[in-house]
């Protein structure tokens, strides 16, 4: 948790937002706002990378160069971060990526309906999601049985979900409750050297040069 704090402190951006965020405030219940995907994105696009989490959009931005035929959503709930990020793509006219303002918690299954049958959710990533590591919240982390139920509910079989972090409890966490559902998810043999993405993100690079551990695995949808 160390590395985790300096790396907060060595960020240098533009808005000053509270790390973390209750995603279970009652400011978070509204109805999400979606767009016209198809209206998005560059004619022809039928797939969608989904990163759930995704801060000012850089390594979505990174995403985006590396792989232009590819179209990517972040998802963030965060506004401030959101509205930079939607700022910074669009000064870099870089247009196979739109980021979301959403609580992935409560509006998983309207983002997901959202893509059908326009496009087709090809991945997920969830990068280095809040830890909430006190007991009492431990109810605010992302990955829960019914945020699993519903991936399971809405992606296509054999669609991947990549979960990285640096935090060892938070890791054994998320890799306990997607194995509690054996019906819908399985694990992917390692190792799980690298990021799955082929581009580290911010964080990770941090946390690696900070001589930090970084943990990653696949499961993927039955």
């Amino acid at each position: 948790m160390a590395v985790l704090a300096r790396f907060a402190r060595a960020l240098s951006t533009k808005v000053r937002v509270r790390q973390h965020v209750n995603p279970l405030a009652r400011r978070f219940e509204a109805p999400v706002a979606l767009p016209d995907w198809p209206a998005l994105f560059p004619a022809g696009s039928s797939t969608v990378h989904l990163d759930i989490g995704c801060a000012r959009g850089v390594y979505l931005a990174s995403l985006a160069r590396k792989y232009p035929k590819q179209c990517f959503v972040g998802v963030e709930i965060r506004e401030p971060l959101v509205l930079e990020a939607l700022e910074r793509l669009k000064e870099d006219d870089i247009r196979n990526v739109h980021v979301l303002h959403a609580n992935m918690n409560m509006h998983i299954d309207a983002i997901l309906s959202s893509f059908t049958p326009s496009l087709a959710v090809s991945s997920v990533s969830i990068f280095h999601p809040d830890p909430w590591m006190k007991k009492r919240h431990l109810k605010r982390r992302l990955v829960n049985p019914s945020f699993v139920q519903a991936l399971a509910a809405h992606l296509a079989p054999t669609t991947p979900v990549y979960l990285q972090t640096d935090v060892p409890e938070l890791f054994e966490y998320m890799v306990e409750v997607f194995a509690e559902h054996p019906q819908l998810f399985e694990e992917m043999p390692g190792p799980h050297e690298t990021n799955a993405m082929g581009v580290p993100t911010d964080r990770e690079t941090f946390v690696v040069d900070h001589g930090g551990d970084i943990y990653r695995t696949t499961f993927r949808v039955k």
